[in-house]
């Protein structure tokens, strides 16, 4: 009998313990997924809310570019002017070679002043990657959405459920996204009330990530090369 108690006893304590390891293991991946409040921020920015866009792109990719722009249109807290022009403030492509990384969906490159004024904005989807990726041509708009966010001043969420998640293919603009453009440009010309980025005096260049399925870790990766133009006027 004391024997049958024994037994009882430890199988009760072993089951309490995977109880709480399993209550804990899922607090943390709770905590590590959880989304930012608002999604940060960088500090550039243009100076209104409105850019003009010229996409430059075969018919299947200007598509993608076009319902990218409508669903941040449709937020009405930024505005994507589409004009045939060259000379627009962002340009729309595809990576060219030169830029090719086999891990990258996208890549956004921003020219701005010393006071953290945009000039000008590449922005580009890695089609061949998309593509040996599978993407579905919705997973190819929310690249197109997340470096966008980019070319309006939006850094990485943390958390998976937002278009701004570094590795993110699954998810179109979300609330945190909006609100985030929506306050970086309330405030004036030389301020930023959201959580942002120092900013640099040099070029940098990373990349959104296609992580494998099993192994998608949280990183500080950012599909942004930030370039620094000065004496601008």
């Amino acid at each position: 009998m004391t024997g049958l108690r024994t037994r009882r006893t430890r199988q009760f304590v072993v089951k309490a313990l995977l109880m709480g390891l399993v209550t804990l293991l899922y607090s943390s991946f709770s905590a590590l997924s959880a989304n930012a409040a608002i999604t940060p921020v960088f500090p550039y920015r243009f100076s209104e809310p409105e850019a003009t866009i010229h996409i430059k792109a075969g018919t299947y990719y200007t598509s993608v570019w076009q319902k990218a722009i409508q669903v941040w249109n449709s937020k009405h807290v930024f505005s994507f002017d589409l004009t045939p022009h060259a000379s627009a403030q962002i340009t729309a492509t595809s990576l060219p070679a030169s830029l090719y990384q086999p891990d990258l969906s996208g890549l956004t490159s921003i020219q701005h002043t010393a006071d953290n004024q945009i000039i000008t904005v590449t922005t580009y989807i890695n089609t061949s990657v998309v593509k040996a990726s599978h993407y579905t041509t919705a997973q190819r708009v929310h690249v197109a959405e997340h470096e966008l966010g980019h070319a309006m001043g939006l850094n990485h969420n943390p958390g998976q459920k937002s278009v701004m998640y570094y590795a993110n293919r699954y998810y179109p603009v979300q609330a945190v996204d909006v609100a985030a453009v929506k306050a970086h440009y309330q405030v004036g010309a030389n301020g930023t009330p959201l959580p942002s980025i120092p900013a640099g005096d040099t070029a940098i260049k990373y990349g959104t990530r296609i992580l494998p399925l099993l192994n998608q870790t949280l990183g500080d990766e950012a599909d942004l090369q930030l370039i620094i133009v000065p004496g601008h006027h």
